[in-house]
């Protein structure tokens, strides 16, 4: 399974999945791992591979037994590894393609843990809000994800989100309650940030919800 998921063997996109669809059929072990810890899941998110069938990829090594909630050596599970490899249908304006072929959303309607963290302590949320995926942001709020966890720096999600300098993502925090006082290790908040890189609309928005 592993070697059917390297874009660099040669074989066109149908053969490929052909492929992937016979040593599913005959019981290959989808959580057989590479060297750096990736399963197939791993794999599949972390690429272009196949992106116009990723839903029914995914949908097929679920069926076969893949463990989502396997790590990989940097402690990422398919959902942290899509959070992290969001791709343009995670930005498309058809919501049809963004439930079919974005896999971090695709993957939010199968039981994950949606709170889980990597080695940086960094979860899904923080992920999405410092890659600028903003519908992977909105979809995890409305399912009711922890908004403040903190990384291994003291980062939250909110300060990832206004040192990207996203505003929708930053507006959307702050509508989900997003804790305002929070301080990074270098006692730096959201606030502070939002001077430092001369975000007048940031800085607006953080003040009027509290932040000081």
């Amino acid at each position: 399974l592993l070697a059917a998921a390297d874009l660099d063997h040669g074989y066109q996109h149908d053969e490929s999945h052909s492929i992937l669809s016979l040593l599913i059929g005959a019981g290959a072990n989808p959580n057989s791992t590479n060297l750096k810890g990736q399963t197939m899941i791993h794999l599949l998110l972390s690429t272009d591979f196949y992106v116009w069938r990723r839903g029914q990829t995914i949908r097929d090594l679920i069926a076969a037994g893949a463990d989502l909630e396997a790590r990989d050596s940097l402690g990422n599970t398919a959902l942290l590894t899509a959070a992290l490899n969001a791709d343009i249908y995670c930005g498309s304006t058809d919501p049809l393609e963004v439930t079919h072929d974005c896999g971090a959303i695709y993957l939010t309607e199968y039981p994950v843990n949606l709170e889980a963290i990597n080695r940086m302590n960094r979860s899904a949320l923080m992920i999405a809000s410092e890659n600028n995926s903003l519908s992977i942001v909105k979809n995890l709020l409305q399912k009711n994800v922890r908004l403040n966890q903190q990384d291994q720096d003291g980062s939250t999600a909110l300060i990832l989100a206004v040192k990207s300098g996203n505003i929708e993502i930053l507006e959307a925090l702050l509508i989900a309650r997003a804790d305002v006082h929070l301080r990074d290790l270098n006692h730096q908040s959201a606030l502070d940030w939002a001077k430092n890189t001369n975000s007048e609309l940031a800085i607006k928005y953080l003040k009027f919800a509290g932040a000081m």
